[in-house]
């Protein structure tokens, strides 16, 4: 669960509670209650905000969002929780909490008010920015299947100020979007992959490097034929003059698709024939002769 990278506390779903059975909107806060101080978090926002009361032993937090922008959940939390009146448990415990793509708002214990908090707070500003500000929020897929879906609805005949309010970005993106597709085509609101560092080692000295490793420690030097990881760091030092840690030498491996091979210890004494004919003949009896 993403919840769980960097949450510290226990992540738990709300089924296992009670598996096997259909769990309905009104049985969750007796549930709740048997958890010592959970923090309840739903996109199902409009069956519990100002339906269900505010109770000191949980806390409720409601997503007012797209299901669409479900995978945003996590780290919305992660800001919420950050503001100066939830970023304790016991403060946001008699707290039922909406979240919605305008404002934060939340009410009490034996207090119905709705709070609304202002966006001149520098962490809200900063939590807005994630909801719909300077920078969109997602992976480069996800966002990249955000403007798939802004050309579509526009295709569709939809106006460019409805899009951008459905899909949370302004017109100036939807229009600059729009103009790509229009003069580059389906290839021009793609991902483009984010460029690293270069490669220590060319394309021609994988290969050469995949070449020396299939001949053999033995043939390298080393007494027995057996690659370490450092064994391989000293080889491509030696025969390029690169300077690799054991340990990045195991993701260049991986990248050349080499995986980690345990050795079979095997006796010397080994009767190869013998075992051959003892699994075609005598095992087969043996099973046999149990199974009567």
């Amino acid at each position: 669960m993403a919840i769980a990278r960097w949450y510290k506390g226990q992540v738990r779903f709300i089924k296992p509670l009670r598996f096997g059975t259909l769990i309905k909107d009104d049985v969750i806060p007796t549930l709740l209650r048997q958890l010592k101080q959970p923090t309840f978090v739903t996109i199902n926002w409009s069956d519990f905000w100002k339906k269900l009361p505010a109770d000191r032993h949980y806390c409720l937090v409601c997503f007012a969002l797209d299901y669409d922008d479900k995978n945003q959940i996590p780290s919305l939390l992660r800001q919420v929780l950050k503001l100066e009146q939830f970023n304790t448990k016991a403060g946001r415990m008699g707290t039922v909490i909406r979240v919605t793509k305008k404002a934060v708002q939340y009410y009490r214990v034996n207090d119905q008010r709705i709070i609304e908090l202002c966006k001149n707070n520098v962490t809200l500003l900063y939590f807005f920015n994630y909801i719909g500000g300077m920078r969109p929020y997602g992976t480069a897929k996800l966002l990249e299947k955000r403007r798939q879906k802004a050309i579509d609805l526009l295709m569709a005949g939809q106006k460019p100020s409805i899009v951008a309010r459905r899909l949370n970005t302004s017109r100036i993106s939807v229009h600059r979007w729009l103009q790509a597709y229009k003069e580059n085509g389906p290839d021009s609101i793609k991902s483009k992959p984010t460029p690293g560092r270069t490669a220590k080692l060319s394309r021609s000295q994988r290969n050469k490097l995949v070449k020396l490793l299939l001949k053999g420690p033995k043939t390298a030097g080393y007494k027995t034929n057996l690659w370490t990881l450092k064994r391989i760091a000293q080889l491509i030092k030696k025969h390029f003059g690169v300077r690799y840690h054991p340990c990045h030498v195991w993701k260049l491996l991986q990248n050349l698709d080499w995986s980690c091979q345990k050795p079979e210890d095997r006796a010397s004494q080994r009767d190869e024939d013998a075992i051959r004919k003892w699994k075609r003949y005598k095992w087969p009896w043996i099973k046999k002769k149990c199974k009567n």
